[in-house]
């Protein structure tokens, strides 16, 4: 009588509930963990773009900089380091092209993430004739 009992309908179906129950639970949880993956990706995503365009805005103030100082002073030769908010960019060269042609470099870098400036100026009259991001 004992072993009629344990083989009973009552006792399979709630065996095929618990059974069931554990694999919604494990296809459950693989949806969140997926979920959470790709959620992670896009927030590393944005991250990388934000520090991307921090030292783009960065490198443009030196820049900025740059053509004020060349205003004043054609004569300047840059290397100079410059604070913006709470990242930092630096008018790294200035090289004379000839013909009147300066090229001037700046760079920042926030967070990994580097972003160059390359001008060519005309400086009489002063103005940008080739520029180039990378």
């Amino acid at each position: 009588m004992i072993l009629c009992c344990m083989y009973s309908p009552l006792r399979q179906q709630g065996f095929t509930a618990v059974i069931l129950i554990i694999v919604i639970t494990a296809l459950l949880a693989i949806v969140v963990l997926s979920s959470l993956q790709v959620s992670t990706a896009q927030i590393q995503q944005s991250s990388v773009a934000l520090r991307g365009s921090q030292a783009f805005e960065a490198a443009s103030y030196c820049t900025e900089e740059a053509l004020l100082n060349f205003s004043s002073a054609p004569s300047y030769g840059g290397g100079q380091t410059l604070t913006v908010g709470s990242n930092t960019c630096t008018i790294d060269t200035v090289t004379t092209l000839g013909n009147g042609h300066k090229q001037l470099v700046t760079r920042s870098t926030v967070g990994g993430s580097t972003r160059v400036m390359t001008i060519e100026l005309q400086l009489s009259p002063l103005q940008v004739v080739t520029a180039s991001v990378q």
